[in-house]
């Protein structure tokens, strides 16, 4: 019949007529080109209903879990369909939810502190609506219920305000509850019983015969080196060494307590056979980016040629024989070595989760175990000086970058007393150039004490 009808404008009319009323009579599913009757039945299905409440399609089959609702197929209908009941039991779910700010006036701390919480996985939201998270009364309480356990508590202690240690040690209030309820190394010496929980909560640092060994930044088992060291030393990421070791180019051992560690042998015959593909960028006269690219055009083939391999290795010998280039080789003095040393046994001391290597230049670069932030120690033996840079680019460094223009963080407040320099595109530079290079133990000293406050200064506000 509707192909009897000449008018484009007509047989759409009818067209839309019959789809309607096929709909409303529970005769077809509405999706795809009919999903705009959805509802005509008094039945939406969940990408429906997700729309209508501002979801995605995946959160609204998590809350339909979480509640216990259970969408039906109607008679001779594909796909599940919601009901109007069903749909005002969600509605009222999330109304009952609170935002970050909400969540964070009832904790007694910021918005910025819930998010970095839930970053840390402290916190777990209900769901994310709208790219933001939701949290209810359920996962409050139990946060409150996990950071006040009495097996956390220690009163005979003299305790500080939490607000007030975290200030004092220049850390987070969520790294501070993570020293509570992971580390160990806080314990909660009182707390209000009602609302505003960092606002009562004393805490102080744990006596030694509490604390755990902690793996991180620096492994505590004697000859043993951590997924997070070995990727620290060769300039990747933690998925970069997984794939080298599911590879079996690196080999793992178990270490006394049957955690799996890298073996130092295996790294070091690594380290001898292979190098990072950027390292041939003097040689080649490029930037370190496009070293990869050229030695490809000459031949040579990373050996990690993979989907998500992070940073790609070649074979020195390959290397020497189809291009003749020299293996690089990195003149590191001495002093870098103790610099090094020095720095990771006082992120240790100060349980700051980052770690440290000695780049090509040569440098130091000390980056959070998370990569939430990092910086770069460079020495200028003309000028004399040791100089500390770290970027904020929207190229490299997008998610730092965004982070606190988020928080509306004015750049000189984060390293104060340093120079904030424009970058190329969007974004900025921290540069920190007041330190002397001379080589007597007190100076060598300052500068690892300035390293580590620069790093904690980091730390605080990403």
């Amino acid at each position: 019949m509707l192909a009897s009808i000449k008018d484009k404008a007509l047989r759409e009319l009818a067209s839309d007529a019959f789809a309607r009323a096929r709909v409303k009579n529970g005769l077809v599913t509405p999706s795809g080109r009919l999903s705009k009757y959805d509802g005509e039945d008094d039945h939406l299905n969940i990408k429906g209903a997700a729309r209508r409440l501002g979801l995605t399609p995946h959160t609204m089959r998590v809350l339909l879990r979480k509640l216990a609702i259970v969408p039906k197929h109607r008679k001779n209908l594909r796909g599940l369909r919601l009901n109007e009941g069903q749909l005002a039991s969600v509605q009222k779910y999330i109304q009952s939810a609170y935002d970050s700010e909400e969540a964070a006036k009832r904790l007694g701390c910021t918005s910025e502190d819930i998010e970095s919480l839930a970053a840390r996985k402290l916190l777990l939201p209900a769901f994310r609506m709208v790219g933001r998270n939701r949290y209810t009364n359920m996962e409050l309480d139990a946060f409150v219920n996990s950071i006040t356990s009495p097996s956390l508590s220690d009163t005979s202690l003299d305790g500080k305000y939490i607000a007030h240690f975290a200030e004092q040690v220049g850390i987070s209030l969520a790294e501070a509850s993570s020293r509570i309820l992971r580390d160990k190394s806080l314990v909660v010496v009182d707390h209000s019983s009602g609302p505003d929980l960092f606002k009562g909560l004393k805490v102080a640092d744990a006596p030694k015969k509490h604390l755990h060994a902690r793996l991180r930044p620096k492994a505590q088992v004697r000859d043993a080196i951590t997924y997070a060291e070995a990727a620290a030393r060769l300039g990747t990421k933690h998925e970069g060494i997984k794939s080298l070791i599911k590879a079996s180019l690196i080999k793992t051992i178990k270490d006394p307590r049957h955690k799996e560690r890298v073996c130092p042998a295996s790294l070091e015959l690594f380290e001898s056979r292979y190098v990072k593909a950027a390292a041939y960028s003097p040689a080649l006269g490029c930037h370190p980016t496009s070293a990869l690219k050229i030695l490809r055009t000459m031949g040579v083939l990373p050996i990690n040629d993979w989907k998500s391999a992070g940073t790609r290795f070649v074979d020195r010998d390959e290397v020497m024989r189809i291009t003749g280039l020299p293996s690089p080789e990195t003149a590191v003095s001495a002093e870098w070595f103790t610099i090094k040393d020095e720095l990771e046994e006082h992120l240790a001391a100060r349980d700051i989760p980052a770690t440290t290597r000695i780049t090509s230049e040569p440098a130091i670069e000390v980056k959070a175990t998370t990569g939430r932030w990092s910086f770069i120690v460079r020495s200028d033996q003309d000028r004399k000086l040791f100089s500390l840079t770290s970027s904020f680019t929207s190229k490299l460094q997008p998610a730092r970058l965004r982070k606190v223009e988020k928080a509306s963080i004015e750049p000189g407040k984060i390293w104060p007393g340093a120079s904030v320099n424009s970058a190329d595109g969007r974004g900025f530079l921290l540069v920190d150039e007041a330190l002397g290079s001379e080589t007597d133990g007190a100076t060598e000293f300052n500068l690892v004490d300035h390293v580590i406050t620069r790093a904690c200064q980091l730390h605080r506000f990403l």
